[in-house]
């Protein structure tokens, strides 16, 4: 554990991170799929004159500030839903346009472009597999779980399995200290 100033600095997963990835997997996987479907049926349009042309890669980086200022912002759970979602569509976005950036010539058609794009999302698939594995179950841990769980109290929205977590986070921390 890495303490500096006596402050603990030890990372602590969020409840629910392997359902965010998960969203962040399937909407990025969707995005790159619908984005390559729609440029091939319309014969790849291009917004701009003869001058300029504005890539998609950009409104993937604008859904990706987006995502960053609303988890930034915003404490509501939702907006870790819509930040994993916005996450993954804007990284979609962005990496379909890979071959760009590979290439002098700028070639959105350059053939190593979708291994480059599937090594991405297998990267992530390993970070889901990872986050998807029982968390560590320190008293410190569960206290960070049990204040996140809080939040469905303040917004009245705590159902009869929100509850169960919440009381078996708090019964372990009991365990813990006996």
């Amino acid at each position: 554990m890495l303490r500096v100033n006596n402050r603990i600095r030890k990372a602590v997963e969020r409840e629910g991170a392997a359902y965010y990835v998960r969203l962040i997997l399937l909407s990025f996987a969707a995005t790159v799929a619908i984005t390559r479907l729609y440029l091939t049926l319309t014969g790849f349009p291009q917004i701009g004159n003869g001058t300029l042309h504005i890539a998609h890669l950009l409104w993937g980086g604008l859904a990706l500030f987006i995502s960053a200022i609303l988890v930034v912002v915003y404490a509501n759970r939702w907006v870790y839903t819509w930040g994993s979602i916005l996450t993954g569509f804007g990284v979609g976005l962005f990496i379909d346009e890979v071959g760009k950036f590979i290439t002098r010539t700028n070639n959105y058609f350059f053939p190593p472009d979708a291994p480059i794009i599937y090594m991405l999302f297998l990267l992530v698939v390993l970070v889901y597999l990872e986050v998807r594995r029982r968390p560590q179950r320190d008293a410190r841990s569960e206290l960070y779980r049990i204040f996140d769980t809080l939040q469905e109290v303040l917004d009245r929205d705590l159902d009869a399995h929100e509850r169960a977590d919440l009381e078996s986070h708090l019964q372990h921390i009991v365990t813990l200290n006996e």
